[in-house]
């Protein structure tokens, strides 16, 4: 039996950052109650999710300005994949020309022509839909019915992992280390970096290389996160994130060798 008085304390609101038994209104982010004291600006919003946004925003900025230098001055001529430095004239090979040369990017060498083909449209039609999406410039009515549960599965997994893109295909060289590409997102999850790598075809393990040659061109620390994303059109999207400590004890240096070795033979020619 609930007495009067624990009736009336079940009935008290408490802030859910410091506990007073006097609350203001409901976060607009959290839905939780928060008292004066822990309010912040703007309006509305706790000072705990102030003080997220704010890491959130410190650290977009300082993903666009890691990914700034290796971004300007670059041409890509579409269909042959080469990357030029535009001031020096100098051209950079990429990161799946680096994988394709040692060896290890035969991931599609076991998949019919037929399949590959159709795949390719698809895979182009998808990545321009999701593009399109995270730039906020889809016009709903154009979207392919046979795109759209592949692009329905891409905004499941954004809102999931609360993913926020930064920058979308951008081509880039990472002149110091002598090498060039093209990520298809970077990102936030939270407050940390993540690259994402968006296919419609099976992933192969190569894709881990793949994504550490990604994070290795724009200068995103150890501590990012890598995920490669499959999206099937049926159910739920496979997702692989590779961890931190797969990047340290393995992929990073696989991925340094890969590099070393196109170094070697260039300097052998």
């Amino acid at each position: 039996m609930i007495t009067k008085g624990e009736a009336a304390f079940e009935a008290v609101d408490f802030c859910h950052i410091c506990s007073k038994p006097e609350t203001r209104e409901e976060c607009c982010v959290c839905g939780k109650n928060f008292c004066d004291d822990c309010g912040g600006e703007p309006v509305g919003m706790c000072a705990r999710c102030l003080a997220k946004g704010k890491r959130q925003e410190a650290a977009a900025i300082s993903v666009r300005v890691s990914l700034a230098p290796h971004r300007e001055g670059v041409s890509m001529t579409p269909g042959e994949h080469v990357y030029r430095d535009c001031i020096s004239g100098r051209t950079y090979p990429s990161v799946t020309q680096l994988l394709d040369e040692a060896g290890f990017a035969r991931w599609t060498e076991d998949i019919p022509e037929a399949v590959l083909e159709r795949a390719g449209d698809r895979g182009t039609a998808v990545h321009m839909a999701c593009h399109m999406d995270d730039d906020g410039d889809l016009d709903e009515s154009t979207v392919d019915k046979a795109v759209r549960p592949y692009l329905d599965q891409y905004r499941e997994w954004k809102a999931f992992t609360n993913f926020r893109p930064i920058a979308a295909e951008v081509p880039c060289i990472n002149r110091a280390k002598g090498f060039a590409g093209t990520f298809d997102r970077l990102g936030l999850i939270d407050a940390t970096p993540a690259v994402v790598d968006i296919k419609t075809v099976p992933l192969r393990p190569v894709v881990a290389l793949q994504l550490i040659g990604y994070a290795d061109l724009v200068d995103m620390p150890l501590g990012g996160r890598r995920f490669a994303l499959r999206l099937t059109g049926k159910g739920k999207p496979e997702v692989r994130e590779y961890s931190i400590e797969d990047a340290v004890k393995r992929d990073l240096g696989a991925w340094r060798a890969v590099l070393k070795l196109h170094q070697w033979k260039e300097e052998g020619r």
